[in-house]
C-alpha cells in the first residue's frame, strides 16, 4: 500500500532558476514516474526524473509546465499524485544603469523582466532627502527631465507578476553631464 503524505504543490522559481515539485509518500520500495505537459503541449509526456522531486531549470520552455507522479511500490501497486504548475516568478532580466543626461535633457532608466502579469512602481529619493517615496511611474521605463532637483536623485522599482512575487532593481542615480 502507498500513502502520499505530501501532494506537489503549484511552484514558483526566477529565470534560470531551478524548480522543484516535491512528493513524499510511504510505502516498501518506492519508485516516483514523473509526467510533464508544456503549456503549449497537448498531451503529457514521460518525464527522465525518477526522483521523488521534479525539478527543472526555469525557462520560456518550463514556464506553465503541468506535472504529477506516479508513484508505485515493491507489491505493484500504483497511485497518481494531484497535478502540480511549474510557474516562471517575476524576474529581472536586465537590471538598472545609471542615468546620464545633460540640464534640461530626459534622463531614463530602463527595468527588462520575464513573468505573468508584470506591474512595475519606482522609488524615488532626492538627493538630501532622508527616505524614498514612491514615484507616479508604473511602467518598465523611469524618465524625468535632468534638473537640479533630479540630480543625483536615487531610483529602483519592484517589479510584481499577477501571483503576487515581487523583485527589486538595483538602486542607481540618475547624474548630470
Amino acid at each position: 500500500r502507498i500513502v502520499i503524505t505530501t501532494q506537489p504543490a503549484d511552484t514558483f522559481a526566477k529565470e534560470g532558476v531551478t524548480a522543484k515539485v516535491p512528493v513524499t509518500a510511504l510505502g516498501d520500495g518506492l519508485t516516483y514516474t514523473w509526467y510533464v505537459k508544456n503549456a503549449t503541449d497537448s498531451t503529457y509526456g514521460k518525464s527522465s526524473i525518477a526522483s521523488a522531486t521534479y525539478s527543472v531549470k526555469m525557462s520560456d520552455k518550463a514556464h506553465g509546465r503541468s506535472v504529477y507522479c506516479v508513484i508505485g511500490d515493491a507489491h505493484g501497486n500504483q497511485v497518481q499524485t494531484n497535478t502540480a504548475l511549474v510557474r516562471r516568478q517575476a524576474s529581472i532580466t536586465t537590471d538598472l544603469t545609471t542615468g546620464y543626461a545633460k540640464k534640461g535633457a530626459k534622463v531614463s532608466v530602463k527595468v527588462t523582466a520575464k513573468g505573468d502579469g508584470l506591474t512595475y512602481q519606482w522609488y524615488i529619493k532626492n538627493a538630501g532627502a532622508t527616505k524614498y517615496s514612491k514615484s507616479s511611474v508604473t511602467s518598465a521605463n523611469y524618465a524625468t527631465t535632468m534638473s537640479a532637483s533630479s540630480k543625483n536623485r536615487l531610483v529602483y522599482c519592484i517589479v510584481k507578476d499577477k501571483y503576487g512575487k515581487t523583485v527589486q532593481t538595483s538602486t542607481v542615480t540618475l547624474k548630470m553631464k
